[in-house]
């Protein structure tokens, strides 16, 4: 027993100092090419760079696919990119000042591979290589804003120029406490979960895929910035559907996130999920299609709530200024920067982005981060609108207003807090609120939305008398700033959904359900994906019905 104690002490120590060996190595190679490039790089055309910084994700991924109790496809992989910064110019005035260029790139995405080996001088070639192509794309496109400031020299108005921010270094050294799962044991929970499938035998599709991902993100500009950060997040999606007579398809989809994959199979009813997900796709086979064109009061509720905000989210950056000459009119038409401090919501609504908060309620908040993707520490707590006023915007290291300044959101809002002032004592008020609402407009009837997929609804209509009847085939037309300037009410505060992917990982903090009572819903005219029945009923079936 001590024998074999002593063998896992050994075995972590070892693999403690080949992590650290690990970091010291990449680490070493970013610091010494960033050393030798801002100190050495020139080119006679070319003013020297005044800023360089190196990004490398080092990622290994895990995806499993799993469908009826046995596994599709398990890969585990490790791959690490390289994104390269070069500034020629000053903080003032520099080749991204100006959002227009002729210059054609000199490198491609295929000059960011990095070895995947701890590879000191593999690291520092590829630093090296793609440094230089970034380099010479740099100092031609600051030649040619030169050459367009000085077209400029006399008029009365010249197109403002982005500034970059300059800012204090930042050193972080954060490690992650959570143990990946070994992949055998994530195929054996796989093949669990998705053979609960086989109790609905006349269920057409089911699918249930884990994507799980244990990185490390290093960070050094010639700022002084060191960055070294270990993140975590895993996903599991259950996907399932039902083939209509038509040839049609019904679809739904359960998505769990969190850093620690094991807490998802810990945490989880997985039994219960997937009865929740045949009730439900039952319902939406034999429900009716939606046909009305309908404009009155909706509740949004459940899943459907951070969508609705999520819509609006990335209209708070400011515009990028451009020239009307040169054909670039960057008329702020999506960009809320000519709203600010004036009220333009409903005035009992207020967001906050709070980036850098890790947990809530004793939950974690997979959306969070420590600094953006610029190297900028996100300020603690940023309120975009408050009381329906636009306060603010999220405003990367490009800037050119004074008011304007950074506040490390580059990489996307991270946390955000919806709270509507204006709240209900539960669901059945809310929705004889919205009655209210429809009756005065002449209404027969409410909509409750509850489900956006692929901007498909699971919507539901409200009757006078109560009643619940569930459609499928609508969208709605169009979710804007104007929507939410009739917000009627809310139920409850503090939901957590997490919304993973572009423009950037998402943790909203939002009440149960939202009454707008002005939103357009119509039929959905997208043409429905179809394939021919099968000729012969699933085997699955025919089994079950022989025992």
């Amino acid at each position: 027993m001590k024998k074999y104690c002593l063998s896992l002490l050994i075995s972590a120590i070892c693999f403690c100092n080949l992590s650290a060996q690990q970091i010291d190595t990449i680490k070493q190679a970013m610091k010494d090419e960033l050393t030798r490039s801002i100190n050495e790089l020139s080119h006679a055309e070319y003013e020297k760079p005044f800023y360089i910084g190196y990004t490398i994700e080092d990622t290994q991924r895990i995806t499993i696919q799993a469908s009826l109790g046995g596994i599709l496809n398990s890969n585990k992989e490790h791959y690490r990119s390289l994104n390269t910064r070069v500034l020629v110019g000053d903080y003032d005035f520099n080749d991204e000042s100006l959002q227009q260029s002729t210059v054609e790139p000199y490198y491609t995405l295929a000059d960011m591979n990095i070895p995947v080996e701890n590879d000191y001088y593999g690291i520092r070639r590829s630093l090296w290589s793609v440094t230089d192509k970034v380099y010479k794309t740099a100092g031609e496109v600051f030649e040619e804003h030169k050459k367009n400031r000085t077209k400029e020299e006399g008029k009365s108005e010249k197109t403002p120029l982005l500034k970059f921010y300059k800012h204090e270094p930042v050193r972080i050294h954060s490690t992650s406490t959570v143990e990946p799962i070994d992949k055998e044991l994530l195929e054996n929970e796989m093949r669990k979960i998705s053979s609960l499938f086989l109790d609905y035998p006349d269920m057409s599709v089911s699918n249930v895929v884990f994507n799980g991902a244990k990185g490390a993100t290093y960070f050094m500009n010639t700022e002084g910035s060191d960055v070294y950060m270990e993140t975590n997040i895993a996903s599991l999606i259950i996907s399932a559907a039902f083939q209509n007579e038509d040839g049609s398809y019904v679809f739904d989809q359960y998505r769990y996130i969190n850093e620690d994959a094991s807490k998802i199979f810990k945490e989880t009813d997985f039994r219960k999920e997937v009865a929740d997900i045949y009730k439900d796709l039952s319902a939406q086979k034999s429900a009716k299609q939606f046909e009305d064109s309908y404009e009155g009061p909706v509740i949004f509720i459940d899943d459907a709530v951070p969508h609705l905000f999520g819509h609006i989210i990335n209209q708070f950056r400011p515009e990028p200024p451009g020239s009307e000459d040169d054909g670039y009119n960057f008329v702020p038409q999506f960009s809320l920067e000519s709203k600010l401090n004036k009220k333009i919501f409903s005035e009992s609504l207020s967001i906050t982005l709070t980036p850098s908060m890790t947990m809530y309620n004793d939950q974690p908040l997979p959306g969070s981060y420590l600094i953006d993707d610029e190297g900028v520490v996100p300020h603690e707590k940023i309120v975009l609108v408050e009381d329906g006023i636009v306060n603010n915007l999220m405003v990367g290291r490009n800037y050119y207003k004074k008011d304007l300044t950074p506040n490390g959101t580059g990489s996307g809002p991270g946390v955000v807090h919806i709270n509507i002032s204006q709240k209900e004592k539960n669901l059945k008020s809310l929705k004889k609120k919205m009655l209210k609402i429809a009756e005065k407009e002449g209404l027969k009837y409410g909509l409750m939305i509850s489900k956006i997929n692929n901007e498909q609804l699971k919507v539901y209509k409200i009757h006078k008398d109560g009643r619940e009847e569930l459609y499928r085939g609508a969208f709605i037309r169009d979710i804007d700033k104007k929507t939410l300037r009739k917000i009627e009410g809310a139920v409850g505060e503090g939901e957590i959904h997490n919304f993973m992917g572009s423009p950037g990982s998402a943790t909203y903090i939002s009440p149960k359900a939202v009454l707008i009572s002005d939103v357009e819903v119509d039929p959905s005219h997208q043409s429905q994906f179809k394939m021919d029945p099968p000729l012969v009923e699933s085997p699955l079936k025919a089994i079950q019905l022989k025992e």
